[in-house]
């Protein structure tokens, strides 16, 4: 499944590629595994339409045109802080993290915490890959290790 995002964020570390705060616009490409057992009447691992929309849905609610910002970082918190208090219109979408907002992250957070609560039952597919791309290219990926062959 893919679906597209743009977001500006901050990473608080002096030897960060990205410094100050800036934005991304970015492709998500998840792929899923799943016993056969959990293949849909039509054979596949999952209705591709449906996760697709899922995960538009989730970016577009959370993600999508929000800053990103690490929760427990002083300068990170300012710069939020900052964003809310200039907008009298109070439409600046902010979105805190567990872990700095580098683009490995993000695809870890996808794999890890949004996209497993989106397929929560016994036959659900499990979330194998999560890819973010900008411009076509790969920049980060995230694997999940622990997926259990079917």
């Amino acid at each position: 499944m893919r679906a597209e995002f743009s977001f500006a964020h901050f990473i608080p570390s002096k030897t960060a590629s990205c410094r100050g705060v800036h934005g991304h616009s970015l492709t998500v490409v998840a792929t899923f595994v799943s016993a056969e057992s959990g293949f849909t009447e039509s054979g596949e691992v999952l209705d591709r339409v449906e996760a697709t929309n899922l995960l538009r849905d989730w970016l577009d609610e959370n993600w999508n045109l929000a800053f990103l910002y690490l929760s427990d970082d002083f300068e990170s918190t300012k710069i939020a802080n900052g964003l809310q208090n200039g907008d009298d219109t109070n439409s600046t979408k902010l979105y805190a993290l567990i872990w700095s907002p580098t683009f490995e992250n993000l695809a870890r957070y996808l794999g890890e915490v949004v996209l497993p609560s989106a397929f929560d039952s016994e036959d659900a597919p499990q979330v194998a890959k999560v890819e973010l791309q900008e411009y076509g290219w790969t920049i980060a990926s995230w694997v999940n290790l622990r997926t259990e062959t079917p």
